[in-house]
């Protein structure tokens, strides 16, 4: 069975309905493609799953940035390059071209780009935001190419 999207199926059953009435396929072959495909349902468990992650991993950064001043500067850039690492990690394991692993890359390009943003804070190197953006742009192109993911670009 495919899952496919309720719109998908009425556009797949109308379109096989004009097949039918143009004598291009019959009846039975049309309730065998039909037969094939199955409206994705989203559960209720999935939902809430979804929703408990979400609020995890807010919790999660909201206990980091809570405890952000308290935390040794080398621990910090621990935290921005761990956080980073697990993110293209967590994207290789999924596969890069699934929407899981480019969820991950965004995810890192976030992390990569606060991560610039607080170094620079942090170490009081004097950069104004039109250069840290500079090096956020240089190091997501360097990743698009090494992933050779466009979207990741744009």
């Amino acid at each position: 069975m495919i899952n496919i999207r309720r719109r998908e199926y009425e556009f797949l059953s109308s379109e096989i309905n004009s097949w039918v009435d143009e004598n291009i396929i019959t009846n039975e072959q049309s309730e065998k493609i039909l037969s094939l495909y199955e409206i994705k349902e989203y559960s209720l468990r999935r939902i809430i799953i979804l929703a408990g992650v979400i609020l995890l991993g807010l919790g999660a950064v909201s206990f980091i940035a809570s405890k952000w001043h308290v935390l040794p500067k080398l621990l910090r850039l621990c935290v921005l390059i761990g956080g980073y690492v697990l993110a293209l990690i967590a994207c290789s394991i999924a596969g890069i071209r699934t929407k899981a692993g480019k969820s991950f890359l965004l995810i890192a390009s976030f992390i990569l780009g606060a991560g610039i943003f607080l170094g620079t804070r942090m170490y009081n190197i004097k950069l104004d935001l039109s250069q840290i953006l500079e090096f956020w742009l240089i190091a997501e192109i360097v990743t698009c190419m090494i992933t050779s993911d466009l979207w990741q670009g744009y």
